[in-house]
């Protein structure tokens, strides 16, 4: 009906309008370009009110940006916050952005955001062959002013309305128009029997937990002796890739992005004490920021160890952090 999609448009520039107005009372800590705050208004003002998200399916953290899960819990979004102290997006961060998205497996959509630009793309498989296209690109800053002076044209409220209702939580407790089945191997249930939706979920995580046991010391033999395993004609993967797949299934953060995290983490330590800087308190707070971001117990002694290790051999701090995240999610 035209006149919601008026009013739901609308509604939607003005969060943006909203959001972007509380960014510029924080103070962004040395070294950020707010970003944080921006990821924390993004999640409260447009996914939880305006698009009626439940808080509890969306994860965001410093590493993670925004995830966003559907009822039975498959990542479905993924949002990317960029600083919104500059008006475009750099490329390098766009490629960076969607090399990230392919690796998630389950996503149906990414957006890269910076508050002034929304761009939307589409994750799809060509084949075997994860691939990304954008959808839409939205400049905000242009249809805030829009707004503000005239009103949305019927061209842009059409235009905002199409693109937000992709991101409304209520299409993700419906059959799509292309069903997750049809994509992934997957279906979604429907609103229309809460019953079975709930005993639904219930076993689905009870089958989660029995086969996390199974699977594990199969992929902690794999993962230490770094085995190539599966496909066909030559072509073959190493168990990370299937290990993050199960972790995205359950709702974990995947080891893959943990050693990439962890990997960062150390080599700001390593380089705040070849500057003399590096302190207990420092180690402590990395390692709390740590915890909270990968969803692990890391912690102060799990840092030094790897410190050591570095010290020791630095050739060997790659698989020290690999072999040290894996202990993590089996300690978990």
């Amino acid at each position: 009906m035209p006149g919601q999609s008026r009013k739901f448009a609308e509604s939607i520039i003005s969060t943006f309008d909203e959001i972007l107005a509380e960014v510029s009372k924080h103070q962004a800590p040395k070294g950020e370009g707010n970003e944080r705050v921006l990821r924390t208004f993004l999640k409260d003002f447009l996914f939880v009110r305006e698009l009626g998200w439940l808080s509890n399916k969306l994860l965001y953290g410093e590493m993670l940006d925004l995830y966003a899960y559907d009822i039975i819990n498959y990542l479905v979004l993924y949002i990317e916050t960029k600083t919104p102290n500059t008006v475009d997006i750099p490329d390098k961060e766009v490629k960076k952005f969607q090399r990230r998205l392919q690796s998630l497996g389950t996503c149906e959509y990414g957006v890269i955001t910076n508050g002034h630009k929304f761009a939307v793309y589409r994750y799809y498989l060509k084949g075997r062959i994860p691939k990304t296209e954008q959808q839409f690109l939205l400049d905000l800053d242009s249809l805030r002013a829009e707004m503000k002076r005239d009103g949305l044209s019927d061209a842009s409220t059409k235009l905002v309305s199409k693109v937000f209702n992709h991101f409304k939580y209520s299409r993700y407790l419906i059959n799509l128009e292309e069903p997750f089945a049809s994509n992934y191997g997957k279906t979604t249930p429907t609103i229309d029997d809460p019953k079975s939706i709930s005993l639904f979920s219930k076993q689905l995580k009870q089958a989660v937990d029995i086969l996390t046991g199974v699977f594990e010391p199969f992929l902690d033999t794999l993962y230490h002796t770094k085995m190539k395993i599966g496909g066909t004609k030559e072509e073959v993967f190493t168990v990370d890739e299937p290990l993050s797949d199960w972790s995205t299934y359950s709702g974990k953060v995947s080891p893959i992005l943990m050693i990439e995290v962890l990997k960062k983490s150390m080599e700001r330590l390593l380089k705040l004490r070849q500057e003399n800087r590096l302190s207990y308190a420092v180690i402590r707070r990395t390692a709390n920021d740590l915890k909270k971001n990968l969803g692990v117990n890391v912690n102060e002694n799990v840092l030094n160890s790897l410190i050591r290790v570095e010290l020791i051999d630095e050739h060997s701090i790659d698989d020290a952090i690999r072999d040290q995240v894996f202990v993590l999610i089996r300690t978990d």
